[in-house]
């Protein structure tokens, strides 16, 4: 078997293996065996792409405050070629949740999640490393490498496609978001339209697939969160619509985690997704796994402009 043969079969055995592979690349810096790379995406495509990772360390605490910079090299058979390096930035979510204390008082809790963002540029199908330089706010320098494969179709709305007309669960009467949203507290803006009628109507859409209660990646919170304080900042101008990826009937009742028939129209296997669309019903963005309001925001504000146009 040859090398890319082998790193290709530990790549796609799982997306747990996908984003936890380290200390297997060619740098000569030294490595940190008690930090572990966690990409926060099922799928990288070809061309510019977003790379959001977290660094872990060995106690399950996320590494915050690090100097980072990436390298990025295309494997070959016999030998790995250097194809261009970029900036990091650390993007931070800060959300807040209300808590019932025994004594009857409720407290807000406040809680942050931090991820790194690269972007990289003029990515090619195959099998690629990162090589990641690492300062982190006390100790020493290391490097840790993480592998993926890069694609250059995926199974969900490209940018560019068309999407489905989606007819997604709705608000009819009094209660129904409970039966249709985990988030807490659900904005309730975002439960009145279907995809289907805003694409009848032309409208620019922010479409969000996130559980906050079912998350298998525990990034839905945040993320709906961060849809969430858009979608006050620009409810007149864009449709925003929640849409929770699972069956919440299967998953209450037995933990059951099934994707909805809607996502299903959208051929998704992870969560969460956002997608944003313009008047003509085409995807002009799209996030996998953590995004930031900072990094979402200008995404929006484009196919407002457009729309005002």
């Amino acid at each position: 078997m040859n090398r890319r043969k082998a790193l290709r079969g530990l790549v796609s055995a799982s997306f747990a293996s996908v984003t936890s592979i380290t200390a297997l690349g060619c740098s000569s810096a030294e490595d940190n065996p008690d930090v572990s790379v966690v990409l926060t995406l099922s799928e990288v495509l070809t061309g510019n792409h977003r790379i959001p990772f977290t660094l872990i360390d060995k106690d399950g605490s996320r590494i915050r405050g690090a100097a980072v910079k990436a390298s990025f090299y295309k494997l070959e058979d016999h030998h790995d070629e250097f194809m261009f390096s970029t900036a990091v930035a650390e993007h931070s979510i800060a959300t807040s949740q209300n808590h019932l204390h025994k004594d009857g008082e409720v407290h807000e809790h406040l809680h942050t999640s931090d991820y790194y963002l690269t972007v990289g540029k003029a990515f090619e199908p195959g099998l690629w490393r990162a090589d990641l330089d690492i300062q982190p706010t006390n100790g020493r320098k290391y490097t840790k490498s993480t592998f993926f494969d890069v694609q250059d179709q995926s199974q969900t709305p490209m940018v560019g496609e068309p999407i489905p007309p989606s007819v997604n669960p709705v608000i009819v009467g009094a209660g129904d978001i409970a039966n249709i949203s985990t988030a807490d507290p659900p904005a309730a803006g975002m439960y009145r339209h279907t995809i289907a009628a805003c694409l009848d109507r032309a409208e620019p859409m922010v479409i969000a697939f996130s559980t906050p209660a079912f998350c298998r990646s525990r990034m839905c919170g945040p993320v709906t969160a961060v849809v969430a304080e858009l979608y006050n900042r620009w409810k007149d101008h864009v449709r925003f619509i929640h849409i929770e990826p699972f069956d919440l009937a299967a998953a209450r009742t037995d933990g059951q985690l099934t994707f909805t028939p809607v996502a299903r129209e959208w051929n998704l296997k992870t969560e969460p997704w956002i997608f944003v669309i313009d008047t003509g019903g085409h995807v002009t963005a799209r996030f996998e796994g953590i995004v930031s309001a900072e990094e979402l925001e200008p995404a929006i504000e484009a196919i407002a402009a457009t729309a005002r146009a």
